[in-house]
């Protein structure tokens, strides 16, 4: 299985800019749930990343990921993606597997949530991330909110509360700052959730809107979150256009480098800002994810996108 930092440089990648789908596990094509939100089903359909998982397992049974060092790492991220995907291909097909594999690995996000610096409620990840000069144990928005997403499901199914006490804990970091060890930054005014806590806040979007899909999620089981979830929306909301190159969307908006989103992640976005206009009806969702969209469609702006990454990544 190819390591997630070499998933890149697969050739599909620059195909999906000329039109032409390519799907491999580190690239998935979600497709978004037509369904009415339940709080069991996560927003788009997830289950490949359990099913098209061939990496390593260690001897309890849970994925393990392979880190930019070679070194074998429980990425939460990942893992808990696996979760979701688990969750959902249980919910298709009832196969006893696969909710087995979901609880296992929902019982490991409760076994292993620990405090870092002064914030209680984290889950972190040891790996190193080169791109983001990340070298040691860090904290991720994006690693909150797969596991809050996958702990508030693990309360619908069981109604063991423990699960949800857990979710309700992995809170605390989107209210603290990360000089405190939680995930909370400001860039240019703005607050962000984010994905990577660098030096300087990197506000990657794609992160940021999957941690406001977990504060929806736990807002449907307790309304006290309610306003957290809106003063986030409406933030997001407000500063979408800081996102927005003129011809593509931005990955990040880290100060150290200009990276431009991948088609993948370009694309991704559309989606999600699509899942967030239907949660919240916010017309400026929509707004962008058609002018992104149409990007897309564009010869000249996604050439111009193209030639921006593999300038990046040559550098």
């Amino acid at each position: 299985m190819k390591r997630a930092d070499h998933s890149y440089k697969n050739i599909g990648t620059i195909l999906m800019y000329f039109g032409i789908r390519h799907e491999d596990f580190w690239h998935i094509n979600y497709p978004v749930r037509k369904q009415d939100y339940d709080g069991r089903w996560y927003f788009w359909d997830i289950r490949k990343k359990a099913t098209w998982y061939q990496g390593k397992f260690d001897n309890n049974g849970i994925m393990l990921f392979i880190g930019e060092d070679g070194k074998e790492y429980y990425s939460v991220i990942n893992l808990a993606q696996f979760a979701l995907g688990s969750y959902e291909e249980y919910l298709s097909t009832h196969n006893q597997k696969w909710k087995d594999h979901f609880l296992r690995h929902a019982d490991w996000l409760l076994e292993n949530q620990t405090t870092f610096n002064d914030c209680d409620g984290v889950w972190i990840n040891r790996y190193p991330v080169k791109l983001f000069k990340i070298h040691e144990d860090w904290v991720s928005a994006l690693g909150q909110a797969f596991s809050i997403s996958a702990l508030t499901r693990a309360y619908l199914e069981t109604h063991d509360n423990k699960y949800l006490d857990a979710a309700r804990k992995g809170m605390i970091p989107y209210t603290k700052p990360r000089q405190s060890g939680g995930v909370l930054v400001e860039h240019s005014g703005m607050k962000c959730l984010d994905e990577y806590t660098t030096g300087k806040p990197s506000c990657v979007l794609n992160g940021y809107i999957s941690a406001i899909w977990s504060l929806y999620d736990i807002a449907q089981i307790d309304q006290t979150y309610e306003s957290l979830f809106d003063e986030h929306v409406s933030n997001l909301a407000d500063n979408l256009e800081k996102w927005d190159a003129g011809y593509w969307s931005w990955y990040d908006l880290w100060d150290e480098h200009e990276f431009i989103a991948s088609y993948f992640y370009h694309h991704l976005h559309v989606k999600q800002l699509q899942v967030l206009h239907a949660l919240t009806g916010r017309k400026c969702f929509m707004k962008y994810a058609e002018k992104w969209a149409s990007y897309e469609k564009n010869v000249f702006y996604s050439t111009k996108a193209l030639l921006k990454k593999l300038s990046v990544r040559l550098r």
